[in-house]
């Protein structure tokens, strides 16, 4: 798995864990 990188965009994010877009904001919104 690559390395996450402390400034990432969704999608890049996304792309990395293979999930998708949503579920990543999905994410931020349950964390932020």
């Amino acid at each position: 798995m690559k390395r996450l990188r402390n400034k990432m965009t969704t999608e890049e994010l996304a792309e990395c864990l293979g999930v998708a877009k949503q579920t990543v904001n999905r994410w931020i919104r349950e964390k932020g």
